[in-house]
C-alpha cells in the first residue's frame, strides 16, 4: 500500500534503448533554396500584369509582367543598324569578316543581357520590327509571396518586382532550448503537428 501511494513501480532488469523526446514549437517558412526574386534588367513602364495579386499560383515559364522600355527599343534599333552595316553580304569598308562578326555579336549580346530570348532576336532579324515590350517569366513553379508593382508604374533594375516561392517543400524553424541542443543532430527525424491542418507529418533535421 505504501509503495502504491508513493507511485513506485518496479520492473525486471532489462537492456533497452533510452530515448528522450524534445517537444517544442516552430515557425513554417519557405525553403530559401526554392525562392526566386524577380527583377527587370531594363527601366520602363509596366504595361500588363499577368500576375495581379499576392498568393497567385503559377507554373515555371508563365508570363508575369510586360514592360515598355525605350532602352530596349533603342538596343533593338542598334542591332538592326549593325545587321545592315555588318551583316552577311554587306560591305563594310576597312573591316574584314572577323571584325564585322565581332561588332554584330556585341550588338546581339547587349540584347541577351536584357534577357531578350534568342527566339525573339531571331524574329527581330526576320521582321526588322523592334518590339516595344519585354516580357518577364516565372523561373519556377510556386506562389507569389511578394508583389510591389501596379499597372503603369515606372520600374528600374534595382527594384524587386515579385518574389515567387515553391511551397511544395517548406522549412520549420524550431525553437530548441540551449541545454537540449547537444541532443539534436543532422538527419534526425521529427514528427510535426500543425493546428490548422490535422494529421501528423514528418521532417528531417537539416
Amino acid at each position: 500500500g505504501r509503495r502504491q501511494t508513493t507511485g513506485v513501480r518496479t520492473v525486471a532488469i532489462d537492456r533497452r534503448q533510452l530515448a528522450r523526446h524534445i517537444r517544442t514549437v516552430g515557425i513554417i517558412a519557405p525553403d530559401e533554396r526554392l525562392v526566386r526574386h524577380i527583377h527587370t534588367k531594363v527601366s520602363g513602364w509596366i504595361q500588363e500584369l499577368s500576375v495581379s495579386f499576392t498568393g497567385q499560383e503559377g507554373k515555371a515559364g508563365d508570363r508575369i509582367v510586360s514592360i515598355y522600355s525605350p532602352e530596349l527599343v533603342a538596343s533593338q534599333s542598334e542591332y538592326l543598324l549593325a545587321l545592315e552595316a555588318f551583316g552577311a553580304g554587306n560591305a563594310a569598308p576597312g573591316l574584314d569578316e572577323r571584325e564585322r562578326r565581332r561588332l554584330l555579336d556585341a550588338a546581339r549580346r547587349r540584347l541577351e543581357r536584357f534577357d531578350v530570348a534568342p527566339s525573339h532576336i531571331d524574329e527581330l532579324e526576320r521582321t526588322r520590327d523592334p518590339k516595344r515590350r519585354i516580357v518577364l517569366h516565372s523561373p519556377i513553379a510556386g506562389y507569389v509571396t511578394f508583389k510591389s508593382v501596379q499597372q503603369g508604374m515606372y520600374v528600374t533594375p534595382e527594384m524587386e518586382l515579385y518574389t515567387v516561392a515553391d511551397l511544395d517543400r517548406v522549412w520549420i524553424w524550431a525553437d530548441v532550448n540551449e541545454d537540449e541542443i547537444p541532443l539534436v543532430a543532422l538527419g534526425q527525424r521529427a514528427r510535426i503537428e500543425v493546428a490548422s491542418a490535422p494529421g501528423e507529418r514528418t521532417g528531417t533535421v537539416a
